[in-house]
This record gives structure tokens, C-alpha cells and sequence, in this order.
């Protein structure tokens, strides 16, 4: 998991979960990668959070990397959309 910075300058968000997982919603809170959450999280890192959001939001570099733990240990990359839920489109890193 985690916040990266691509060598043209725009940034991806990453998050793993295994066996086709999604990010979750806790009972009180947002989901995990949705708007509302990366807004929470980019605000206490020492950078301007409203230029990267922007980024993110504009390229749609949100990505949900599934890996398998059984198998082939195969992983898929995913574009999430702003709820942190999986669009249907392939990521290519």
C-alpha cells in the first residue's frame, strides 16, 4: 500500500489485497481508496495534498493490486473508481 510518485510526475495510490479482495468499508469511516478516504490520508503528509488528489482524480492512477495466494500467484492491477470500487478496467503499470 501506498503513495507514488511516477517518473513524469503524476502519482499513483496503491492498494493490495489478496484472492480478489476489494478495500473495505469499515462501520464507521469511508472505504478504503474512495474519495472522502485519500482526502483524509493525503492531509497529514508533508506535501500539498490538494495538488496530488487533483493528480490521482485526473489521471486515475487508483489502483487495487489483487494477488493470489494459492496457484499461481498471479497479480491483477485494477483502476478503483472515487468510491475505492473497482471499475472493470485494467491498470498498466
Amino acid at each position: 500500500d501506498g503513495l507514488y510518485q511516477k517518473a513524469d510526475g503524476s502519482y499513483v495510490v496503491v492498494e493490495v489485497k489478496s484472492n480478489d479482495n476489494v478495500p473495505t468499508k469499515p462501520p464507521e469511516g469511508d472505504r478504503q481508496m474512495s474519495d472522502p478516504w485519500l482526502i483524509n490520508r493525503l492531509r497529514k503528509l508533508p506535501l500539498d495534498s490538494s495538488i496530488v488528489f487533483s493528480n490521482i482524480k485526473r489521471t486515475g492512477n487508483r489502483v487495487l493490486i489483487n494477488y493470489q495466494l494459492t496457484g499461481s500467484g498471479a497479480l491483477t492491477f485494477s483502476v478503483l473508481d472515487e468510491r475505492g470500487l473497482p471499475t472493470g478496467n485494467r491498470y498498466q503499470p
